[in-house]
């Protein structure tokens, strides 16, 4: 009977309990807006481990259709490096050997234009046309082997080149080509070689004797030296005298000094090694002066052997070169010294 009172009362009491817990839940936690409870239980927020969602996942995926520059290929960069250096490296090359030529002709230029305006103040008399001796005069200096030039064609300012120059001691002037300088001379023969007229650096240097020579003075040798400029200048003519033909047309030259004039009759061209011994500066005798030509006559592409005149002064004009079979070659011009008025 207690039992079934209990079990009445605990009936009662569960139902009333109930309705008062609810009531207190009610009142610390209001119902929410069913909205918002739609909101977060949408099939959108379910996991996707869902039932089915990844079958639905994949058929959306397959639909899916990306722009089509999405699916362009990746193309890797293949860096041509070393093609790329060697152009580099040739372009370089280029412009520092255009730079290095524009140099030297400017150079050249500068330096021919220096001893242009030399010649302007210094030589009076200059023949415009530089011209040469006429068919008939050539046919009769074949004949002789004596050119019939006996003057002075020029007429040199020596104050005016002592006042540029002490070390002046002649000038050398070739009709009818380039060759129209001063001649220097001094203590060494290294100076002159990257010198100017003025003194000053430059690349052509200057005309210049050999220290040990000696102008007008008989049983000798005048040596005189010249760059063989690839503008010509200087003695950059004297590879055409390896032609025979080009000495027909400029068979002489002149060399004026402060006491007297020469015609320098040209007789032999050969080429030799750059060593003292194929330039000697004194013979001490006649027979010392013959046995040097009889030496280098074997040696010459062409020989006047009529010119020689053991009387005379020679004058030997020297100028580098490249030949085979030598180490240091020298294009050499042999001549005899005539003193003219």
């Amino acid at each position: 009977m207690d039992q079934d009172k209990r079990n009445n009362n605990a009936s009662g009491w569960n139902e009333t309990e109930s309705d008062w817990l609810d009531e207190l839940m009610a009142e610390k936690m209001p119902e929410e807006p069913a909205i918002e409870w739609e909101k977060e239980t949408t099939e959108e927020d379910e996991p996707l481990h869902r039932a089915g969602s990844a079958d639905r996942i994949r058929a959306e995926y397959e639909a899916y259709q990306a722009p089509e520059e999405t699916y362009q290929p990746v193309r890797r960069r293949h860096t041509n490096a070393p093609l790329i250096a060697l152009i580099v490296i040739l372009v370089g090359g280029m412009l520092f050997a255009g730079w290095k030529l524009g140099s030297i002709f400017l150079n050249y230029h500068r330096d021919r234009s220096a001893y242009s305006e030399l010649a302007e103040n210094a030589i009076s008399n200059l023949p415009d046309d530089r011209k040469k001796p006429g068919p008939a005069e050539a046919a009769e200096d074949e004949q002789s082997e004596t050119p019939e030039i006996s003057r002075v064609p020029i007429q040199v300012d020596w104050n005016y080149l002592r006042s540029a120059n002490s070390d002046i001691v002649g000038w050398l002037y070739c009709p009818g080509t380039i060759i129209n300088y001063p001649v220097v001379q001094t203590s060494n023969n290294d100076f002159y070689l990257n010198h100017g007229f003025d003194k000053q650096s430059n690349t052509s240097g200057t005309l210049f004797a050999d220290m040990d020579s000696a102008v007008g003075v008989t049983m000798s040798n005048l040596i005189i030296y010249g760059h063989n400029m690839k503008d010509n200048s200087m003695f950059g003519t004297f590879k055409e005298y390896l032609d025979s033909g080009y000495y027909d047309q400029n068979p002489v030259l002149y060399f004026l000094t402060p006491d007297g004039a020469y015609r320098v009759d040209l007789f032999g061209l050969h080429i030799v090694e750059g060593t003292t011994d194929n330039f000697p500066t004194f013979f001490g005798d006649e027979t010392a002066y013959k046995s040097y030509i009889d030496s280098i006559s074997s040696t010459f592409y062409w020989f006047k052997p009529g010119l020689v005149n053991t009387g005379l002064q020679m004058m030997t004009l020297s100028t580098c070169t490249s030949a085979q079979g030598f180490s240091d070659a020298r294009l050499v011009l042999h001549g005899v010294m005539v003193p003219i008025e």
